[in-house]
């Protein structure tokens, strides 16, 4: 296009727009350039341009370069550090070892030295027969015997003093207190179950004489039950208790209601004496030990047989309870051992191997990590109820050791004898339940 034809064009364009025909101006004069100045000039624009995306490309592969560089070194870092800290686990781990390695030898010198210093602390003296049963009070204060001698007492636990006697008409072979604290169970060879107010009478220090002449004074009868046709030899209350389970030599067990003295139900089938009875923790169960040589757990409220363990042939069991969380049960067997079993399945757990002769009492401490047993050796043991390790022999009694029970805090032991004593046995046993 000639510069005239452009001028030309420009001059119709602002006439048009001075008629109206057109809302815009154009400047009325313009730069022209030629094609080839144009296209020299995008040519070197787009020189430009590449020169500067190159330029920024190889920076940026520089950069990229340095980032792997970085990254790969970071990565070093990390595994240097990832050693470092495995390193530093197994020396914490190697050092927590030692250190429990020594804590359990200082707990273990500790616990020798504690179970060293556990003694006789006192003598509950006055039964002229076998004591044959004992118990502590559910507050620790009082401690309750009975005897061959037709007697229950009750005693001090702190003094040892005799604060009540009660006079029965035949031997008395088990007392219970029940949970409240104001009823005592017995159990005896008149073939009946009684139970005495814990509160009647005043506590008050009495000579042996005066106690014979008021003993109607210090005890009352509150219940009688019959239904027994043999000796009763092992009473209890529920936990709750409501209700009492007896085991006799007329070969059942039985359940009754506490305040009305009513029998509910009697376990047969049992081929010779029921030795030993007891509930579980929430009284659902029942636990039986028989002279015919099994244990048996029944469902309290059905009376249904859940198992039947023939502990030994020939072999009467003498005592069994449960643990604090229901889930073992104990019983003597083979005549000088005591086992431990699953109340679930009957599996057996464990055996605790240390007497020489017949054991006739075993019970678990409040918590359950410890058990005492008694027996014909004359000696009361300590155990160990997890590991099943024997801790301490106790000797002092003259003659077998019937019965024995924990202090409700588990800090005091207690052993009834057939040398006509009941003898309480502590010092630092809190020092060796810290382990």
């Amino acid at each position: 296009m000639s510069h005239r034809s452009i001028v030309k064009k420009q001059n119709n364009l602002n006439s048009a727009t001075a008629n109206g025909s057109a809302s815009f101006n154009i400047r009325e004069t313009q730069t022209l350039v030629s094609p080839e100045e144009l296209t020299r000039f995008l040519e070197l624009s787009l020189d430009s341009c590449t020169d500067e995306y190159l330029r920024r490309l190889a920076l940026f592969t520089v950069q990229s370069a340095d980032i792997a560089v970085i990254t790969k070194q970071l990565d070093l870092q990390r595994k240097r550090l990832e050693q470092h800290d495995r390193s530093l686990t197994e020396q914490s781990a190697a050092l927590a070892e030692t250190a429990s390695r020594m804590e359990a030898q200082i707990e273990g010198i500790e616990q020798k030295q504690s179970l060293e210093r556990l003694r006789e602390l006192l003598r509950f003296e006055g039964h002229t027969a076998e004591v044959l049963s004992i118990a502590f009070s559910p507050d620790g204060k009082r401690v309750l015997s009975s005897s061959a001698d037709r007697t229950i007492r009750l005693w001090d636990a702190e003094s040892g003093r005799q604060l009540r006697r009660i006079n029965v008409r035949n031997w008395v072979r088990s007392v219970a207190f029940n949970p409240d604290n104001e009823q005592i169970l017995s159990g005896s060879d008149f073939n009946t179950i009684e139970i005495w107010d814990a509160k009647y009478g005043h506590e008050k220090e009495t000579s042996e004489s005066l106690l014979s002449d008021l003993d109607t004074i210090f005890t009352r009868e509150l219940r009688l039950f019959n239904g027994h046709e043999d000796w009763v030899n092992s009473v209890v209350f529920s936990p709750d208790g409501k209700l009492v389970l007896s085991g006799s030599d007329d070969h059942t067990m039985r359940l009754w209601d506490a305040d009305s003295g009513h029998e509910l139900r009697c376990f047969e089938g049992y081929e010779d004496s029921v030795n030993s009875v007891a509930f579980s923790p929430d009284g659902n169960q029942v636990v039986s030990g028989s002279s015919d040589g099994t244990v048996r757990l029944c469902d309290t409220e059905s009376g249904r047989e859940l198992w039947c363990l023939k502990v030994h042939e020939g072999c009467k069991v003498n005592t069994v309870a449960f643990d604090p969380s229901g889930k073992r049960v104990l019983s003597d067997s083979f005549g000088h051992t005591i086992r431990l079993w699953d109340s679930e399945s009957g599996r057996e757990l464990m055996c605790f191997v240390g007497h020489t002769n017949q054991i006739n009492s075993a019970a678990f401490s409040p918590d359950g990590k410890w058990m005492l047993t008694g027996s014909d050796d004359k000696t009361v043991r300590l155990w160990d109820a997890e590991q099943g390790l024997e801790l301490r022999c106790f000797v002092g009694h003259k003659n077998l050791v019937s019965s024995v029970a924990f202090s409700p805090d588990g800090q005091r032991l207690l052993s009834s004898s057939a040398d006509h004593t009941v003898r309480l046995w502590g010092g630092s046993l809190r020092c060796v339940t810290r382990i």
